[in-house]
């Protein structure tokens, strides 16, 4: 059956057909009644689907027939649902701000904890290379003060090597100068 086929029934077929599971033309019957805005476009069994209908394309309702229009306003639920679905709409929308708030927050700390990662890293860095810095004159330091040591104590072995001659000499060097110096 065609749309056209379906045109030509009356209400009641098309809500036979409408209230069919398995009809394959059952969409559409439900369609041509809520076009046509009649009463059995609120039958229980399928008010469901022409409220979705309705939701889907409310301009459906301005295609409905002037003569049968006056069971338009009579169908129940379906204007319901339209408020309903803005209702939901709106709801959705609030939702929608509230996560993009969020998400903007959300956002806004990424970047201060990574400025503020980035300012550490800097701060490390720097406080690295002036450790790095007194380490090595702590170093060289250590070094110059390591070789001072060393060489004084090879002077200190050295006057300990010497042999018994240069002892002797020395010993009577001191010896005559302390005889001029009286």
């Amino acid at each position: 059956m065609n749309i056209a086929e379906l045109n030509l029934l009356r209400s009641e077929d098309l809500l036979s057909l409408a209230r069919n599971p398995v009809a394959t033309v059952r969409k559409e019957a439900i369609r041509l009644l809520v076009e046509r805005g009649s009463q059995y476009a609120g039958h229980d069994d399928v008010v469901k689907e022409a409220g979705q209908i309705i939701y889907a394309d409310p301009r459906i309702l301005k295609t409905c027939d002037p003569a049968s229009a006056v069971f338009a306003q009579k169908l129940p639920g379906l204007l319901d649902v339209i408020g309903n679905e803005a209702d939901k709409t709106k709801e959705l929308q609030q939702k929608a701000r509230d996560f993009d708030d969020k998400h903007a927050a959300h956002d806004r700390e990424d970047v201060y904890l990574h400025d503020f990662a980035l300012n550490l890293s800097t701060v490390l860095a720097g406080k690295l290379d002036e450790t790095k810095s007194y380490l090595l004159r702590h170093d060289a330091e250590l070094f110059t003060v390591t070789q001072e040591r060393i060489k004084a104590a090879e002077t200190r072995l050295a006057l300990l090597e010497r042999s018994l001659w240069r002892k002797f000499v020395d010993w009577l060097k001191r010896k005559f100068k302390r005889a001029r110096s009286t």
